[in-house]
């Protein structure tokens, strides 16, 4: 059984993390059906001329300025159909940083009943290389699924390790959001096929993040991760779900 300190240290950061979770949804939905509407003020116009950079401050203007303007049709097209897409995928970014400063801020919560001799400096070092290797995996995923052993929840199929992986999944996709314009490399679809191996044969949709339609083209090099308004839902439930479990598992293990 784990120490009732460590159960205590996780259950009162993930306790508070729901909440942090519907705020955060809650404003990118908002800002979602903000883009709609101004797409349908826009398309109701019969002619219309927006220069994103006409009224910069002199201050605060470029040596050489370009004076960007979007006419009636490039305004539609881009709160109909540019600007969603790039802030969806934004959500993806947003969400997947929030749910590591979350396990992050479990870590450095446990690391000290752990190790009662570091630091303040060794805990505040070891979080921030809580991602590099460890004898083959994270640093912070060995903290949680060897030293601490952690449990799956009664009634529940995956594992913990399984519940890991997709975690570790959606790294990788906003690793590629972020650094190659949403296209795979051969480094990311090697890493999402060595995670998605741990997902049973017949597993029910939603298992992996990728079977969820994230990269619909299925993977391969130069494969799009897509990120839509109906997979801002997927992520959403993704979330909840995963942090549901690491709570449970706390507390049963």
């Amino acid at each position: 059984m784990l120490d009732p300190a460590i159960k205590a240290a996780a259950d009162a950061v993930l306790r508070a993390v729901p909440m942090e979770l519907v705020t955060l949804y809650t404003r990118y939905a908002l800002l979602l059906n903000a883009l709609d509407v101004t797409r349908k003020e826009y398309e109701s116009r019969e002619s219309v001329t927006l220069s994103t950079t006409m009224n910069i401050p002199a201050g605060l203007r470029l040596p050489v300025e370009p004076d960007v303007q979007l006419d009636r049709a490039g305004l539609v097209e881009a709160y109909g159909e540019e600007l969603p897409v790039a802030f969806c995928s934004g959500f993806l970014v947003d969400l997947v940083s929030h749910f590591d400063a979350w396990m992050e801020d479990v870590y450095e919560q446990v690391l000290p009943i752990l190790e009662p001799a570091l630091s303040a400096k060794d805990i505040e070092r070891k979080v921030r290389s809580a991602w590099t290797d460890s004898g083959g995996m994270p640093a912070l995923r060995r903290t949680f699924l060897v030293d601490l052993a952690l449990q799956a929840p009664a009634g529940k199929i995956s594992t913990p390790s399984m519940v890991f992986d997709r975690y570790e999944e959606m790294r990788e996709l906003r690793h590629a959001v972020m650094h190659s314009g949403g296209a795979l490399t051969q480094k990311h679809v090697t890493k999402l096929q060595a995670l998605g191996a741990s997902v049973a044969a017949g597993a029910p949709a939603g298992a992996s993040t990728v079977s969820t339609g994230l990269v619909p083209s299925g993977l391969a090099v130069g494969a799009k991760v897509v990120v839509g308004a109906g997979q801002l839902l997927v992520l959403r439930r993704w979330a909840f779900d995963s942090l549901a479990y690491f709570l449970n598992s706390f507390q049963v293990s």
